[in-house]
């Protein structure tokens, strides 16, 4: 979806909003999807995951911090989506505890989601989900290579902190909690729990933010 969305915000007014995206996507084919149902299907996916629209804050912020940053968009993409996506949210903990170096595979995340929400999903589309989750942490630089993904050291720059500060700070965490954890590089770089949790902490919970 980083690709959809980094064309479409390049050609879509600063005063876009959502009737205007879809007109963009599904009328225009800005996008060069090739079937209308296809282009249907990704207005849905990328409302879904980042409104496209600029009375919901996480929007309208992201798309502020978008057009001061080009360096920071990947990571700033990922943070709107785990404010969004309450099972991509829950995928943060199984890749913010790894260790740079550590080897995440499909497998891993097929096997966390079994865990985490049992049964909810049939074999097909759970490795599908695990799949397009080991690809999005990818595309923000916290996972490398093609096949074999390897945990990486994210860069979060100055945007993305303030960003994940502000989605902190929306979620009601205050004061200390919204500093950076000192021995989680990427809890650091990021200033918050990246679930948006209200209770205090500091990283990996599965708290909710959907509704900004």
């Amino acid at each position: 979806m980083l690709a959809d969305l980094t064309a479409l915000l390049a050609i879509a007014p600063r005063e876009a909003g959502r009737a205007q995206f879809g007109w963009l996507i599904v009328e225009e084919n800005v996008l060069g999807k090739r079937t209308a149902s296809n282009r249907r299907l990704t207005t849905r996916h990328l409302t879904d995951l980042y409104a496209l629209d600029p009375g919901v804050a996480v929007f309208r912020l992201l798309r502020r911090f978008w057009d001061l940053d080009a360096a920071g968009r990947p990571l700033l993409a990922l943070l709107c989506a785990q404010a969004r996506d309450a099972l991509f949210r829950l995928s943060a903990s199984k890749v913010l505890e790894s260790k740079p170096g550590d080897v995440l595979t499909s497998a891993d995340f097929v096997d966390f989601l079994n865990h985490e929400v049992p049964g909810r999903f049939g074999e097909a589309m759970t490795l599908s989900l695990a799949q397009n989750v080991a690809a999005s942490w990818a595309q923000a630089g916290f996972l490398k290579g093609r096949v074999r993904k390897v945990r990486a050291r994210a860069v979060a720059t100055p945007a993305c902190a303030a960003y994940a500060l502000v989605l902190g700070y929306l979620c009601g965490l205050r004061g200390q909690v919204l500093r950076p954890q000192r021995g989680g590089e990427d809890r650091g770089e990021a200033g918050v729990c990246p679930s948006g949790c209200r209770s205090g902490c500091g990283g990996g919970c599965s708290g909710r933010l959907g509704r900004f």
